[in-house]
């Protein structure tokens, strides 16, 4: 993939999961409360039911003849198109099984539903690249595979372990879980129990993947490169230090939310206000990081160089917008209070994509094979590329 497009990516998760992890730290509210166990039991039988139905609409990708490009576009967005209802169908049913009764658990609901809301997302996406994909090539299919490619995995797991980090009773529903092999191949996609198995990816695989750093960041540039660098090694090491910081205050950002489940609107709409001045702060830092970077020595130096300020400005800008609607909000109750973080959910999944797309323009416009080759050399640039 493209050296400048894949970039944004990581960051891209961090910034959508500012909203779905503000409302699953929220009250849920209005959902049964079920026994844990037989929560547990009713939502594998049902991922269970949706990863054989899955199986069947694999097979649909698999009997697509790529000689006709034409007919294979039909087949590929046939393909997604029954994916996406698949999904839908599994979203349904399990808004119907309520929320395990333990401390936490209308969190463990909004953390599976939001990882619905984002797959939905993804598949989406891909119906647009697929659309969007000339079908007078001599490999469509590698085109198609790009475009699948671009959807990363994440194990669930990892996002249920963080919520039981802060709420000890969700680790009974991890442990429930994994004991039931075939549903944590599923859920958790673990890559030993789905080679067993043959297990399809799990639901709640989703675009861009989710990276976990652990590492402490102070979102500036963390530029180390030898004394005699050039400045084509400065610029290189410096976006990629530049961009990994910024993912890892996000992270930490996130990590520390923690909203008391009844809380009043006025609370939740202080908590939002605060959480996003905090976001805005580390756009306003990734911005000057961006802007401070040397002016690589290729062909269009300068334009790559503006190019990536102005997409700093354009972060800081769109956060800077958020928080005006935050500050903005009517607190008339905490249902409603909700609705707004989701809908600022989507301006940020937006502002995210709008970034990407400018990243994926300054690659098509530029020659950055000179940078490429340093990316893959240096350890700042590790795990982005």
């Amino acid at each position: 993939m493209p050296f400048l497009s894949r970039m944004p990516l990581p960051a891209l998760i961090a910034a959508f999961l500012f909203a779905t992890l503000f409302l699953s730290a929220c009250d849920g509210g209005g959902a049964k409360s079920v026994d844990a166990e037989d929560w547990v039991a009713d939502v594998c039988e049902r991922f269970i039911e949706f990863d054989e139905d899955g199986e069947e609409i694999a097979g649909e990708f698999f009997d697509i003849d790529f000689d006709d490009p034409e007919e294979a576009k039909k087949g590929v967005l046939a393909f997604l198109a029954d994916t996406k209802k698949a999904f839908d169908r599994l979203e349904a049913d399990f808004e119907k099984l309520g929320q395990p009764g333990i401390d936490g658990g209308s969190a463990v609901t909004e953390a599976f539903l939001a990882n619905f809301k984002s797959v939905e997302k993804d598949i989406d996406s891909a119906i647009k690249k697929i659309k969007a994909l000339d079908t007078d090539t001599d490999d469509f299919e590698a085109d198609v595979m790009e475009v699948f490619d671009g959807i990363e995995d994440v194990n669930f797991r990892d996002v249920l372990e963080k919520l039981a980090d802060k709420k000890d009773d969700v680790w009974e529903i991890v442990d429930l879980i994994d004991e039931d092999p075939e549903c944590a191949a599923v859920i958790f996609d673990d890559e030993d129990s789905a080679a067993d198995d043959g297990a399809q990816p799990s639901p709640t695989v989703r675009a861009g993947g989710a990276a976990t750093p652990v590492k402490t960041s102070t979102a500036v540039a963390r530029t180390t490169p030898k004394a005699n660098a050039s400045k084509n090694e400065r610029f290189v090491i410096g976006l990629c230090s530049a961009m990994t910081g910024w993912l890892d205050d996000v992270t930490a950002l996130v990590d520390s939310l923690s909203v008391p489940p009844n809380s009043s609107a006025t609370q939740l709409k202080e908590a939002m206000v605060a959480y996003f001045q905090e976001a805005l702060d580390l756009a306003t830092n990734l911005k000057k990081a961006l802007a401070g970077l040397p002016v690589p020595e290729i062909k269009d130096g300068k334009a790559v160089h503006q190019a990536f300020a102005q997409l700093g400005e354009g972060m800081e800008r769109s956060f800077a917008d958020i928080l005006a609607k935050a500050k903005a909000m009517e607190a008339k109750s905490p249902s409603q209070v909700q609705a707004d973080v989701q809908a600022f959910a989507d301006d940020l999944d937006l502002v995210m994509t709008e970034m990407s797309l400018k990243a994926d323009t300054i690659d098509l416009k530029y020659d950055t094979d000179a940078l490429v080759k340093i990316a893959d050399q240096v350890t700042e640039c590790e795990g982005i590329f």
